[in-house]
């Protein structure tokens, strides 16, 4: 390796642990980078990025295969001649562009986004609120009471609603969530459908924010009792929310807080599946399940009838796993597990700040 290539290695090294020794005071991130630094760069992206009705970042990584395909191709008989004439300085060009690459896509995405998952979290807001067992089956029963009462409504439209429908709503309704908590008011574009979903649904990918080009992007083919649930998701992550629960718990509140009773049934739906799942399978569970009406409950038969097509299967094992460890390696301990501790968000929400200030 010559000397200008350990240099260039040696700037991103030291750029990278600096960004990794800020990780460590929340403050900073969450007053300097979260609520000013962040702010600016996702306004630039998202009106670059929102030009275009599709989404940007499934282009490109398209194109990325694309070009490292083609790289490979281009070079397949230089990489040969290299391993048969000198392969110690193959091996060692490898290892500088795998860890300089490896590097610069750290550095960047961690300027441009990563950081969020190490600023102060909402909980902090919420007295560390903690709910009991008590607390958790009080809130399922006023989840199914709600779920119960707006299935019945919907159920008497005949109401047809459209992706670009349901997107234009979610999309109005991230002004509730701003109402809440107005440091994270910011410009924030339409979350984008997937074009690939049926590759995502295999997956068990029901959504995904790009953040190199600050796109939320949903999967269309996802059940629709869940599709404005996912979409205000992925919008919460635009918004510089990093935490899975949290995203959630802002994705019930913009839906749950909507005029249109088939938003906030979704909302109300997804919130009751989490919060079921919190419980102890005892008989009291059995007596709170009792309550849910049979409209509700085929809605979740149908809800998991979708994704057991694709649970248990090598490639949608893999894509949860990955998932999981790449939620590890960013400040989130439980991994895909964090997604169902909305519910401590959700039971203070509604059993707290929700009663106390008259809002029902």
């Amino acid at each position: 390796m010559n000397k200008n290539k350990f240099i260039f290695l040696a700037i991103i090294i030291v750029l990278a642990l600096l960004i990794k020794l800020l990780t460590h005071f929340a403050y900073i991130i969450e007053y300097i980078y979260s609520r000013k630094i962040y702010k600016v760069i996702t306004t630039i992206l998202s009106k670059l990025t929102s030009i275009l009705p599709i989404s940007i970042a499934e282009i490109l990584i398209v194109l990325s295969f694309i070009f490292i395909a083609f790289l490979i191709f281009k070079n397949y008989a230089h990489i040969l001649i290299l391993l048969k004439t000198n392969p110690l300085d193959f091996f060692m060009q490898t290892i500088f562009y795998l860890v300089s690459t490896c590097l610069i896509i750290y550095i960047i995405f961690m300027s441009i986004w990563g950081l969020n998952y190490y600023r102060l979290p909402l909980k902090s807001y919420n007295e560390n609120y903690k709910p009991t067992q008590e607390d958790i089956e009080e809130l399922a029963t006023i989840l199914i009471e709600e779920a119960n009462y707006l299935k019945k409504e919907i159920s008497k439209s005949e109401k047809i609603y459209s992706i670009e429908e349901i997107n234009n709503y979610i999309y109005k309704n991230y002004e509730i969530v701003f109402n809440n908590y107005s440091f994270l008011d910011v410009r924030y574009s339409k979350p984008k459908p997937i074009i690939s979903s049926k590759i995502f649904s295999m997956l068990q990918i029901t959504g995904i924010y790009s953040p190199f080009t600050s796109e939320a992007n949903f999967n269309k083919m996802i059940p629709n009792i869940s599709l404005p649930f996912t979409i205000a998701h992925e919008l919460s992550h635009q918004i510089g929310i990093s935490y899975e629960d949290e995203a959630n718990f802002l994705a019930y509140m913009a839906c749950f807080e909507s005029d249109d009773l088939y938003i906030k049934y979704s909302a109300t739906f997804m919130a009751l599946l989490y919060t079921l799942s919190a419980l102890d399978k005892n008989e009291e569970y059995k007596k709170i399940v009792s309550k849910i009406s049979p409209e509700v409950l085929k809605d979740i038969k149908d809800y998991y009838s979708f994704w057991s097509e694709y649970r248990n299967k090598p490639i949608s094992k893999i894509s949860s796993k990955v998932n999981d460890t790449y939620l590890k390696a960013n400040n989130q301990k439980q991994g895909v597990k964090s997604y169902s501790e909305v519910v401590n968000l959700l039971a203070y929400y509604r059993l707290k700040y929700y009663t106390q200030s008259n809002r029902i």
